[in-house]
């Protein structure tokens, strides 16, 4: 459901002015969070991995979003977005001898997807390392 949500928003902000859906960004950003840097596997959440990257469309569909808005100025906020830059940033790169092309390509998928978001964000350069 999530997913579809996340379509339809990111079809909005492209049709229309991205500040009308700014009021979307800090709950975007927390169910990002979630996703990433605060994620446990447990047995409800194993059904929304794909071989081991957790639920990687939802992931970007929510980095997609935020591509559209500028870095948050909001204290907190912005600890958190770059937080799950950071993570995701430095964690896709690792790859195990046991893992799949399935589990490769997802991985890469949410990379490339961080990866335009940084460059578009023109990121400070602590994040780009």
């Amino acid at each position: 459901l999530l997913t579809s949500v996340m379509s339809l928003l990111q079809g909005l902000v492209k049709l229309g002015e991205p500040s009308q859906y700014q009021q979307f960004l800090p709950r975007v950003i927390d169910v990002l969070y979630s996703m990433v840097v605060d994620y446990k596997q447990t047995q409800t959440t194993k059904h929304y991995e794909y071989f081991g990257v957790p639920n990687p469309w939802l992931q970007i569909k929510l980095i997609g979003f935020l591509t559209h808005f500028p870095i948050p100025t909001d204290e907190f906020q912005r600890e958190k977005w770059e937080a799950i830059v950071k993570k995701l940033l430095h964690e896709q790169k690792i790859s195990t001898p046991d893992e799949t092309s399935r589990t490769l390509t997802a991985k890469n998928a949410v990379l490339m997807e961080v990866f335009g978001l940084v460059v578009k964000m023109d990121t400070p350069i602590e994040l780009k390392r």
